[in-house]
């Protein structure tokens, strides 16, 4: 409903998880070994939180995510 009252802000916020996701699809085609794939796991949900905080506000989310909170992670997992 909110796409389809204002699709340029949904349109922008959509642009704000594209590299997450993008990165996400990356890192899970690729073979880890198992700590590494933990910490994908954990990634993934952040960026699911993520989500929850751009477009769904007034649920909550279970931890603080934000952009440079999930680049961070990125960071990390890159370097594993």
């Amino acid at each position: 409903e909110r796409a389809e009252l204002n699709p340029a802000k949904d349109a922008e916020k959509a642009r704000q998880v594209a590299p997450f996701v993008a990165a996400l699809a990356e890192l899970a085609a690729s073979p880890t070994d198992e700590a590494t794939a933990r910490l994908i796991d954990d990634f993934r949900w952040q960026v699911e939180e993520f989500k929850v905080s751009l477009f769904a506000q007034e649920l909550g989310t279970a931890l603080k995510v934000s952009p440079v909170r999930l680049q961070t992670v990125l960071d990390q997992i890159r370097r594993c």
